[in-house]
């Protein structure tokens, strides 16, 4: 039992950094994509031949290899997370709520005892229990 709750907490930690890294591909990606309509528009008002073309170019190649990482990451959470699934249903619904929060919405324990109505020492340590 020990060791399906030691895997369960490793698929929580696993999905909450797998979380973060797609909400910082998407961040990368939101900022490349400007980028790339900025360096557009300047092509369009110069319509000649320059290096900003080439920049243009950089941007999309890069764009495109983002989205491909994104859209793995994020394959990957669902993978996870529907195996989590059936592993936070077998625990007491406090428990599950709790570990929900931290892990899955990725909160910091403050805000999980105040939305669970526990005391942020309770919620760690079910955290620390489940392990």
């Amino acid at each position: 039992m020990e060791q399906t709750a030691d895997k369960t907490m490793a698929e929580l930690k696993d999905a909450r950094r797998r979380k973060l890294r797609i909400e910082a591909l998407s961040e990368r990606i939101a900022r490349l994509r400007a980028c790339a309509e900025y360096t557009s528009r300047q092509m369009a008002e110069r319509q000649s031949q320059d290096p900003t073309r080439d920049r243009l170019a950089e941007y999309v190649a890069e764009l495109d290899e983002l989205e491909r990482k994104l859209t793995a990451e994020v394959i990957a959470l669902e993978k996870r997370l529907c195996s989590l699934d059936a592993a936070l249903s077998l625990l007491p619904s406090a428990h599950e709520q709790i570990l929900r929060l931290r892990y899955c919405d990725g909160l910091p324990w403050a805000e999980v005892a105040k939305r669970t109505h526990y005391c942020e020492r309770q919620c760690k340590r079910v955290g620390k229990v489940e392990r």
